[in-house]
């Protein structure tokens, strides 16, 4: 069985202490919690009927999620030392999100180009100018200037 330690909520362990030859009120207890070479020390409370209460606080910034090691507690009555539990444990996170991102597709503008015909205009066939006969145009400004005097 392993113990669960969580990074995002509290970590309480809950346990019962039977002590023989010695009171409860000369008896401490403590949680140690090791790994990588680093052991976190949490000392609990003991009630008079032998609860012993651990609050141990989240473990985000002390243990990574995944991280796994060993769990103990540790009873110190009348100067001498017990181990009574021991387990393994494991980092977890008890909330986590997930956010699925969908292919992004973008909008590009679409740009279409139709090549119509180039009609070159026609060229029109040169017209020429009927020629001028000078010499009836001064023949007919000189009647008309004597027919007036």
């Amino acid at each position: 069985m392993s113990y669960k330690l969580y990074t995002d909520k509290a970590n309480k362990i809950q346990t019962t202490l039977q002590v023989e030859g010695t009171s409860l009120a000369k008896t401490q207890a403590r949680v140690v919690v090791e790994a990588n070479g680093i052991g976190y020390t949490f000392n609990g409370t003991i009630s008079q009927d032998g609860v012993c209460d651990f609050n141990l606080p989240k473990m985000k910034g002390l243990l990574e999620e995944g991280t796994a090691g060993k769990l103990r507690i540790e009873v110190i009555a009348d100067d001498m030392f017990f181990e009574p539990f021991a387990t393994d444990y494991s980092v977890e996170t008890g909330k986590k999100v997930k956010a699925v991102v969908a292919e992004q597709v973008e909008d590009k503008p679409k740009v279409t180009v139709q090549l119509l015909k180039e009609e070159k205009p026609t060229p029109k066939p040169a017209t020429k100018e009927p020629e001028v006969d000078k010499a009836a145009l001064i023949k007919s400004a000189f009647r008309s200037f004597v027919n007036k005097g």
